[in-house]
């Protein structure tokens, strides 16, 4: 997979061709480091231990995904990129103004009291 990603994320961008489409993909402890994630589809995508340093997140789609224990994120990184209110940055991290308030999933058991 990391192969994969690599070779992905280094190809020049070509109108029509998609291949950004990681939609709920596995890409833990991926390293994305330089890779061209421009307009990817991060969808529900797991991101854990993933490393996103350099990488180009413009415009990528990052609902629901959780992004707290993945390294190389930047303010500006973060701030090209679009998330919704399932979007989890990690501790401290500056939520961008465009994107809705962080809002947890459910909790599973019906929690309450």
């Amino acid at each position: 997979m990391q192969a994969a990603l690599t070779v992905l994320g280094r190809l020049p961008a070509r109108g029509g061709v998609p291949r950004a489409d990681l939609a709920g993909a596995d890409l833990t402890r991926a390293q994305l480091f330089e890779a061209a994630r421009t307009r990817a589809q991060l969808f529900e995508a797991t991101l854990t231990g993933a490393w996103l340093g350099e990488a180009n997140l413009t415009n990528a789609r990052l609902d629901g995904v959780n992004l707290t224990s993945a390294g190389g994120l930047t303010a500006v990184r973060v701030a090209v990129a679009r998330g919704d209110a399932g979007t989890r940055l990690p501790d401290g991290g500056a939520r961008p103004e465009s994107w809705p308030p962080y809002e947890p999933p459910p909790d599973p058991s019906g929690g309450g009291s």
